[in-house]
């Protein structure tokens, strides 16, 4: 399905929620402006929102530099991840704005989630964290048990996975 928007895409359609809408019907897209930028995100919790991120990991995750990160936009403390970005990023990109703006990050596996934090904050401990609705790992201050914070949003930055992506 996804393939049918990136096909959309490099037609020269522009990406639209009502593009979303048509390929994932009930994904219920919102569309936010930052910066003159427009973002489309959706709800973690419907099951069309998975299926998109499932298939634009499958559609990337042949590259040589994938986009199998997503920017995850609100999350809580007993579900997880609530409000996700509907774009990739690759390792590269999210490790850059993972410390410059704040973002947590949703992927595909363990694996995956502990290396793109490894990367965004070398100097750091990796920390996992296996409770709150989904397994995500967190990074520590050197010598500390205290977690690393945004320091635009001073919110938790937690790289969140789940094999559910990869069924």
């Amino acid at each position: 399905t996804y393939a049918a928007i990136t096909a959309a895409i490099a037609s020269g359609i522009a990406l639209t929620a009502e593009l979303w809408e048509r390929y994932y019907p009930g994904i219920a897209v919102e569309t936010i402006s930052t910066g003159g930028t427009q973002i489309f995100t959706a709800q973690w919790s419907k099951e069309e929102t998975k299926s998109a991120i499932k298939d634009i990991i499958t559609s990337e995750k042949q590259k040589s530099s994938p986009a199998i990160y997503f920017h995850v936009i609100k999350y809580n403390h007993t579900s997880g991840p609530v409000s996700i970005e509907l774009k990739g990023y690759t390792e590269s990109e999210m490790a850059n704005n993972m410390p410059t703006l704040g973002w947590s990050s949703l992927t595909c596996n363990d694996g995956l989630a502990a290396k793109v934090l490894l990367r965004a904050f070398p100097t750091f401990q990796l920390s996992a964290r296996h409770s709150h609705g989904m397994n995500h790992y967190h990074m520590l201050y050197p010598g500390t048990l205290s977690e690393v914070r945004g320091k635009v949003t001073n919110y938790v930055i937690h790289s969140f996975y789940t094999e559910l992506l990869m069924r």
